[in-house]
């Protein structure tokens, strides 16, 4: 009988930009998730005889195929010292899930006559998210004019208006967030005015309303200010 040895390798690119998958940027829109990347399976003839590849398994999250089915005897056919590519190429969406990727690749060889011989590797990576939040604040009066353009008061009745500030938190990244706090601060005094955690969606707004009077005729400055915290994401 002859002696069998077959090595596989797996690696994966981000086909338009050659960068190794586990270095592929994170999606900064819901316009970056899907990102085209091939994976490379390497199988090196290590032993002293011709192998013909039998099967080459791979298998990403649990779905499997045989790389080799279809191909030709010649393609499969691996003299010793040298070595076969295979490709396969397939866009990923880098914001679903978890946004793990395993990749396991198992192949089976065979010499002209004795047993057969099988490797194995794996490629796994995980796709990179980022934080990032956005908040602004809106100050109106009663009649819907904005607050720095309230009209100075002609009478003592008028120095005391009420105002209305509208908080928006908005969430512009491709996956959904939590966000953890949002603190207004006004006049020294400081308010959490989430309530609890909450998931804000990719891409979607959430606001806040707070009714308020204020004394326009004291000569002092009005100042709010409200900083929004976000949970980071897993991978974030």
């Amino acid at each position: 009988p002859t002696i069998c040895e077959v090595d596989v390798k797996v690696t994966c690119m981000a086909t338009d930009t050659s960068v190794p998958c586990e270095l592929i940027d994170a999606a900064e829109d819901e316009a970056d998730c899907d990102v085209a990347v091939t994976y490379t399976f390497t199988v090196d003839n290590i032993g002293p005889t011709t192998e013909t590849i039998n099967t080459l398994i791979r298998t990403l999250n649990g779905v499997s195929k045989d790389l080799a089915e279809g191909l030709d005897a010649d393609t499969l056919l691996v003299s010793p010292g040298t070595q076969t590519e295979l490709t396969e190429t397939m866009t990923l969406n880098i914001c679903e899930d978890d946004r793990v990727f395993e990749m396991s690749a198992e192949v089976n060889a065979s010499p002209p006559n004795g047993e057969p011989c099988d490797d194995s590797d794996e490629y796994t990576f995980t796709a990179p998210k980022v934080c990032d939040v956005t908040v602004v604040i809106e100050c109106k009066d009663k009649d819907g004019e904005n607050c720095d353009k309230i009209p100075p008061a002609t009478t003592i009745g008028e120095c005391i208006q009420e105002v209305t500030y509208t908080y928006t938190v908005t969430n512009p990244t491709a996956y959904d967030q939590t966000i953890e706090s949002i603190i207004r601060s006004k006049d020294g005094n400081t308010k959490d005015l989430a309530d609890g955690e909450q998931v804000l969606g990719s891409g979607n707004a959430f606001n806040i309303t707070e009714t308020d009077e204020v004394d326009i005729c004291d000569g002092n400055e009005i100042s709010t200010s409200v900083i929004a915290n976000m949970k980071p994401p897993p991978g974030g």
